[in-house]
Parts: C-alpha cells; sequence; structure tokens
C-alpha cells in the first residue's frame, strides 16, 4: 500500500508492511525531525536578490516552509513577496531586513497576504485562505499599557473625544475653540529680545477697511493708513483710537508749555 501524508505538516503515515527495512531509519528519524522542525524550526531567508520567494514544501522530508520562525533578511532592492503553501499553520515572523523604501509580502498561494512590521516580531496565522495578522483582542484598551514613550512615526493620533481631565489628549478643533473663546490670554511667556525673539503680530488694515470691522473686546488693530493703534470694545466699528505716535507728541508739547 501507498504510504499518506499528514495535510499540515506533510509528515509520513507509513502503512502496514510498507517501506520494509526503512522504517526506522531513515523514515521515522525523518519524522522526527520534520516534528522538531514545525514546533520550533528556525530558517532565515534572505530577501535581498529581488525576485519572489516560494519557501520549498515537500512530503516527509525536512523542507522551509514548515519552519515555525522566520527571519527576513537583506537589503530589499525590489518588492517582493515571500509565498507558502495553503496550509493552516501560525508562524514567528521577524523582519530584519533593510527595506530601502520597498514592501515584503507575506503570502500564502491563495491569499493577498500581510506586510511584516519592519524591524519587529510578530505571529501571524495562515488559516488555509489568506494570512493574518494575530492581534492582542484587536484594541489597545486590550493589551497593557506602555512602559515607555510611544513614537507614532510621523503619524497622527485621529478621533479623539473631548478631555475632561488635565492629563488627557485634545484635538486640534477643540484647543482651536478654547483659545477663539477667552476673554484672556496668560501670557506669562518670555518673547525675548528684537534679536532672537518671538515675532508677535495683530491684525492689521487700511483706515477704510478697519472702520467697516468691529474688534473683540480688548483686541488691537493697527491703522496703517494713518500709523494709528485702535482697541476694540466688541460693539464699536473700526475700535475705539488710541492716541497716534503724532498726537502723542503734541499732547506732550502741550502738557511741557
Amino acid at each position: 500500500m501507498t504510504d499518506t501524508y499528514t495535510t499540515t505538516n506533510r509528515l509520513i503515515k507509513q502503512t502496514l508492511a510498507s517501506n520494509r527495512g526503512q522504517w526506522g531509519d531513515p523514515n521515522i528519524n525523518t519524522l522526527v525531525d520534520s516534528v522538531d522542525q514545525s514546533l520550533d524550526g528556525y530558517l532565515e531567508v534572505d530577501c535581498s536578490g529581488g525576485s519572489n520567494i516560494t519557501l520549498t514544501s515537500t512530503d516527509a522530508a525536512v523542507d522551509q516552509s514548515r519552519n515555525r520562525m522566520l527571519r527576513f533578511t537583506g537589503t530589499m532592492t525590489a518588492s517582493i513577496s515571500v509565498t507558502i503553501p495553503d496550509t493552516t499553520k501560525w508562524y514567528i515572523l521577524w523582519d530584519a531586513t533593510t527595506r530601502a523604501g520597498y514592501t515584503l509580502t507575506f503570502k500564502n498561494a491563495s491569499g493577498t497576504g500581510v506586510e511584516p512590521t519592519n524591524g519587529q516580531r510578530e505571529i501571524v496565522l495562515n488559516d488555509g485562505t489568506d494570512i493574518r495578522k494575530v492581534e492582542a483582542g484587536n484594541t489597545l484598551s486590550s493589551i497593557g499599557a506602555p512602559t515607555d514613550n510611544v513614537s507614532f512615526a510621523g503619524f497622527r493620533a485621529t478621533n479623539l473625544g473631548a478631555p475632561t481631565a488635565t492629563s488627557d489628549a485634545a484635538t486640534k478643533a477643540y484647543v482651536d475653540a478654547q483659545i477663539s473663546g477667552a476673554s484672556i490670554l496668560p501670557l506669562t511667556a518670555d518673547w525675548g529680545n528684537v534679536a532672537s525673539g518671538v515675532q508677535v503680530q495683530h491684525r492689521r488694515d487700511t483706515r477704510a477697511n478697519i472702520n467697516a470691522f468691529t474688534p473683540a473686546q480688548g483686541e488691537l488693530v493697527m491703522n496703517t493708513t494713518d500709523g494709528e493703534l485702535r482697541l476694540g470694545d466688541g460693539s464699536t466699528a473700526g475700535g475705539v483710537p488710541i492716541a497716534t505716535r503724532t498726537a502723542a507728541i503734541a499732547y506732550a508739547i502741550v502738557l511741557g508749555g
């Protein structure tokens, strides 16, 4: 009778009275090696060649795709895929490649696969149809709190709720609304000197445009036509004029006699 093989790890199932003189060596020894490989086998896969890679899959023999742990290495010169058979199995992937702007896809023969996280070690599941990353509960709240600073690699945290505690993160819209609605801003910062300080500018426009505009209460605007500073009270169009430099000099002359 003909030997058969297990579906997942391709281990030999010897039939009665077959393989005379070979049941132990090589067949049982190869079976033990294959089981050992499927449990904790480790393989390094060089991804620097620029071509797609298909890991070997051989019945009753040590092969590549049976290994539990796969470490991808090399400086990539093209976007490539590493393909395994359409059989259920979970893997530990370690992407140690230098990507150089290219993508690496780990897939089975039928599916689209996943992109390993560069520089990380992660578990993926081959369900016989596609490859999926194994995630802890699929939500951030289901994993432990970080014990170090967390980099977002230039990406944004989005869809935040309105903050309630002093340590809560806030959206740009929330901060903008608080600044817009504030009646007094606590200006406690040191703006520096004229050589290296921060430039602070108020709104400015021509006399005609300012006269058609009502500054908010406490808002300073500059009348560029007359060199005049005006203070808003929230109701007076154009704001309330503050003495121009020329008027102030004239007033000082009068006071000085």
